[in-house]
């Protein structure tokens, strides 16, 4: 199971949540997702953060561009979720702080949350995913299937 952070804008947030999709912008960097890889489905910006907690299902190619809901730029991947925690109350923010934008709360900088989705490392999302659970601990308590055979308890 990866734990994979997909960036957008807010502007979009409302289209990604009513239909629990996201997409990859054309040429953007990408791997391979696996039913059941996490993602934590985060808006950029002013108020940036974390708003749901979303599992992959399935990712189309676009053949069609009207079938794609964003306007800001250019899709080729359509990528269908299922909400574990559908929208927070409030946006976890790693609150990145200084000339560096380092946080405490997650441990690294704001660098590496460069791109449309980053995979995060085993080590990278034990920090983030305790920190996330440990802030958002009533909102996160949920059992959600995984792979069809195993729950999955975030709380």
């Amino acid at each position: 199971m990866k734990v994979i952070i997909a960036n957008m804008r807010p502007y979009n947030w409302s289209i990604c949540k009513e239909s629990v999709i996201t997409g990859l912008r054309k040429g953007s960097w990408r791997f391979p997702f696996e039913p059941g890889d996490i993602f934590l489905m985060r808006v950029t910006g002013k108020d940036y953060g974390v708003r749901g907690i979303w599992a992959f299902e399935s990712a189309e190619n676009v053949t069609d561009p009207g079938r794609v809901p964003w306007t800001d730029a250019e899709y080729d991947t359509i990528i269908h979720l299922s909400p574990l925690v559908l929208e927070f109350k409030e946006e976890f923010s790693e609150e990145f702080t200084g000339v560096s934008k380092y946080s405490d709360k997650v441990k690294f900088n704001a660098s590496r949350l460069f791109g449309s989705v980053v995979r995060l490392t085993r080590a990278e999302a034990a920090v983030y995913l305790r920190a996330l659970i440990n802030e958002k601990r009533e909102e996160c308590n949920i059992v959600a299937k995984y792979q069809a055979k195993t729950f999955l308890y975030l709380t």
